[in-house]
């Protein structure tokens, strides 16, 4: 089990029925595999939150013509966009989907997503509709989370791969809602549960990892500005009693 940042694991001898010989279970049948590489800081320490591009995927969700309408909208867009740019430079894949494109229009042009193939989807969560995007990378740990709305499409996407024991980093400046007290409410949702919350800037700090890295001085031209306001300011204030 894990529990506090901490695994472990918990090893007795189990008899079982249907073993003819009557002994313990072997060993090998009930430890479960590692869910990421155990070179991977993040899977010595899962309570740390590491983020590595050898085992992240960014996750851009629902960022649709007919959501423009949507408070902070074309913030969001801007850092999503910045997202994708480091995800490129660093080898991190990334999955796009759209939810009801018959109805509510494709991904935005800003958001730079050409060449992804967009997954269409009725349901609220990503998993069911990028499945296989997951299963064909066991090295998977982290999954790094942009789109709308954060009490949808980002909460159920964010609770569903909590399940499948994946690390979840919300990039609360590159979520949005209609409703900033539901926006607010997800977010400690989420982290209630056990995904981080992480600016973009701090995430892309963390899979650069070093300013001598190859691809920093090109990073550094992407997030030299100011990330644009999306409002968190009113949302993390010091009276805020969800986030204690």
């Amino acid at each position: 089990w894990a529990e506090a940042g901490q695994v472990s694991i918990r090893c007795e001898a189990v008899t079982r029925p249907g073993n003819p010989e009557g002994g313990p279970e072997p060993l090998k049948s009930r430890l479960r595999e590692p869910l990421c590489p155990p070179q991977d800081m993040a899977a010595v320490r899962p309570g740390l939150g590491r983020v590595v591009p050898g085992s992240s995927i960014l996750f851009l969700c629902d960022m649709q013509e007919k959501f423009r309408h949507t408070v902070y909208f074309p913030q969001i867009v801007s850092v999503a966009a910045r997202m994708l740019k480091v995800a490129r430079l660093l080898g991190v894949p990334a999955v796009l989907t759209e939810q009801y494109p018959q109805g509510l229009g494709p991904t935005v042009p800003e958001l730079g997503a050409e060449g992804l193939q967009p997954w269409p989807k009725t349901c609220f969560s990503m998993v069911p509709v990028v499945q296989q995007e997951l299963d064909m990378r066991p090295q998977l740990c982290s999954v790094l989370l942009c789109g709308l709305e954060t009490q949808a499409c980002i909460l159920h996407t964010a609770l569903d791969l909590l399940d499948r024991g994946l690390q979840v980093h919300v990039v609360v400046d590159a979520c949005t809602s209609r409703s900033q007290v539901d926006r607010l409410v997800a977010l400690s949702r989420m982290r209630q549960s056990g995904a981080f919350l992480s600016t973009s800037e701090g995430l892309i700090l963390q899979l650069v990892g070093d300013a001598a890295h190859p691809q920093f001085k090109e990073i550094q031209k992407i997030i030299k500005d100011p990330t644009p306001d999306s409002g968190l300011l009113g949302l993390f204030n010091g009276q805020n009693p969800l986030f204690h």
